[in-house]
């Protein structure tokens, strides 16, 4: 259930990168293919640091799902995703989420 970056010769799989306005990268996902009946790509690792603002992440896979959506990929997969946390919520989290 712990994804990895990758190699650079890993060409199928897709990283989507946060950059804040001083071109300073404060978070990433990656998504890998994901074959059979439903065929597209799986959310397969998310990474931050503490000082990303509230939604980066949100706005990150908003990007990723357009993307992939424009290039004709019918699926996105979050699998376990949604429910992986280490217990400790930011101050501004959704209390109704968490």
């Amino acid at each position: 259930m712990v994804g990895e970056i990758g190699s650079p010769d890993e060409t199928a799989r897709r990283i989507f990168v946060i950059i804040d306005g001083s071109d300073g990268v404060v978070g990433f996902i990656t998504y890998v293919p994901v074959w059979g009946q439903t065929p597209g790509y799986l959310h397969d690792l998310t990474r931050r640091v503490a000082t990303a603002p509230s939604g980066a992440m949100e706005l990150c896979n908003q990007f990723a799902i357009e993307r992939l959506a424009a290039e004709g990929v019918a699926y996105l997969h979050f699998g376990f995703t949604p429910f992986m946390t280490n217990g400790a919520e930011l101050p501004s989290a959704n209390r109704i989420v968490a």
